[in-house]
């Protein structure tokens, strides 16, 4: 991504909350309330009921498979209802689907044009984070819009609190101006800060007498990516990193910006090539803050 774009104001009039009812996934229903709150958005609010569970119920129960789905979704409407009490400022609706969680979501997406997922991860251990993944890298590598995943390190409060820093990590290789524009975007509704981020894999730290020049081109690149009519509040920050594994260095500097948000490109359904936008999970996982994730517009 070598030319700046021509800046757009993202919308986001529909949004869409996948919940298990876990006390992840409420966090995530209170930052999507205050999204919509500032978009005026209508949000829908889902729970996705997973077929196998319904048959393996059935059968520790001896019970008929249709008697123990509508046992499910009765008590899952019951839930939905209670839990959009707390939407009552916004329009909303609730919805119980079955299937698998990514499919159902992202037929829900189609059918209703969302703007954006917002969920809740419980996170992950080491080795998921390395070889299993998670639902959630399910539905932000299969779905058409932006979800932003609000990890169990998220504050609580952040959600009322708005966007102070927001980070975009870039490997300058990729198609990355659908992430881009929802960084900008977000920057300049909530007047935040925004940080670009270059992490150069494979190398030690440039001695400082040869830093200067070693680092000017990729300080000119990272500063051709940002419109002329960005109409940012502040100048953007740029910053050079060294070292693997990328992930590791972005949730770093994260936490040295003190960041509300992480915006990343991401490739759809190949979790496990050597590119930046191939590591997402292992961001989204152990982030203290909420990640957005956005789809690359085309391969590079």
């Amino acid at each position: 991504m070598e030319t700046a774009m021509t800046h757009t104001e993202v919308a986001l009039q529909n949004i869409l909350v996948p919940t298990d009812f876990s006390a992840t996934s409420e966090r995530a229903l209170q930052y999507a309330l205050t999204i919509a709150i500032r978009y005026h958005s209508r949000v829908r609010l889902v729970h996705v009921i997973d077929r196998i569970g319904v048959e393996f119920a059935a059968s520790e129960g001896m019970l008929e498979v249709s008697e123990v789905y509508e046992k499910m979704r009765h008590a899952a409407e019951e839930r939905l209802l209670r839990q959009a009490r707390e939407l009552t400022a916004v329009r909303h609706q609730i919805h119980v689907t079955d299937g698998a969680p990514s499919e159902a979501v992202e037929s829900l997406v189609r059918k209703y044009h969302m703007d954006l997922i917002v969920m809740g991860t419980r996170g992950a251990t080491k080795l998921e984070k390395l070889v299993l993944g998670s639902t959630a890298e399910e539905i932000f590598r299969s779905a058409t819009c932006p979800v932003l995943t609000i990890g169990p390190e998220a504050p609580v409060m952040a959600a009322s609190r708005g966007l102070n820093r927001i980070l975009f990590p870039t490997d300058l290789m990729s198609d990355e101006s659908g992430a881009l524009a929802h960084a900008l975007s977000l920057a300049k509704r909530y007047q935040a800060h925004l940080s670009l981020l270059h992490v150069i894999p494979g190398m030690d730290p440039i001695p400082a007498t040869e830093k200067e020049e070693f680092e000017r081109p990729y300080f000119s690149r990272l500063a051709r990516l940002i419109p002329q009519n960005a109409e940012l509040p502040y100048p953007p920050e740029y910053r050079i990193e060294y070292r693997d594994p990328a992930p590791d260095v972005i949730l770093r500097i994260a936490g040295e910006v003190a960041a509300d948000l992480i915006v990343l490109s991401v490739r759809p359904k190949e979790r496990w090539a050597a590119r930046l936008p191939d590591k997402a999970y292992r961001i989204v996982a152990g982030a203290w803050c909420p990640v957005l994730t956005v789809q690359e517009t085309e391969s590079a």
